[in-house]
């Protein structure tokens, strides 16, 4: 057998690590036989020829070669090792990334049939008698500003049964008491707003911008503006704003 070795001190011939007869660790081969038949210790070239003895190497993937400078087994530059390297997924083409879960909407408030009563209707049809559902603007108010980018704000107030209405803003809807329809009617009869004869259209104070008050009159809408009434709107705007949010604030509270 290639691996057998005999025991330098007892004479025991092993294959192990260890003599199996007086326990001597096996030591290192220390000699070579040169290609032109030298026998003898070894060193960087033979005494004899002169030939560069070449020194065996044990691969990381355990493959064991002589004189090679890359693993024929697995192509490792011999003498260097390789460094430990997580892994990074790679995208495979065709194959889309699992999306990451993303946070449920809010749940907002819903509207009333005005056939069968069912609450919290969000689509444009009631979904237990397919009734429509009845969306009646009671304020609007808006704003816009020319500025880089351009704003928008404002509110618009819907009614909802006798003693709720449905306020909106920003795409958000809420709840509020139907007790705000009285103060607001209130400040926009103060300024005005409802009578058609009363311009100014040289008043208005906001440059760069618009503001208009909507309202219910009877069965009409009236829109007004910056342009036909001054700067007056935008003071009604503030004060209606201001009026919505207390009642926002209040809902919340509740």
């Amino acid at each position: 057998m290639s691996d057998e070795w005999k025991c330098p001190d007892c004479g025991t011939m092993n294959i192990g690590k260890f003599c199996s007869e007086c326990g001597k660790q096996k030591t290192a081969d220390t000699t070579f036989t040169c290609e032109c038949g030298y026998s003898g210790p070894i060193s960087k070239f033979c005494p004899e020829c002169g030939r560069k003895v070449e020194e065996e190497y044990t691969c990381e993937c355990g493959f064991r070669s002589k004189g090679a400078k890359f693993c024929p087994n697995c192509g490792r530059a011999v003498g260097v090792k390789v460094q430990a390297v997580q892994s990074v997924p790679v995208p495979v083409a065709g194959v889309a990334a699992a999306p990451e879960p993303q946070p449920e909407p809010e749940k907002q408030p819903g509207w009333k049939c005005p056939h069968c009563g069912a609450e919290d209707q969000a689509e444009e049809r009631c979904i237990v008698c397919g009734a429509k559902i009845r969306k009646e603007i009671i304020f609007r108010i808006a704003m816009y500003m020319t500025t880089n980018p351009p704003r928008t704000d404002g509110a618009t107030v819907y009614e909802y049964s006798d003693s709720e209405l449905m306020l909106e803003v920003h795409g958000r809807r809420m709840r509020i008491s139907a007790d705000i329809i009285g103060p607001a009617y209130e400040i926009i009869r103060a300024a005005r707003l409802d009578d058609p004869t009363v311009k100014d259209p040289y008043g208005m104070a906001m440059v760069g911008g618009m503001v208009n008050v909507c309202f219910k009159d009877g069965d009409n809408i009236v829109n007004a503006s910056m342009y036909d009434k001054g700067s007056v709107v935008q003071s009604v705007y503030y004060e209606l704003m201001g009026l919505f949010n207390e009642a926002a604030k209040k809902s919340q509270e509740e």
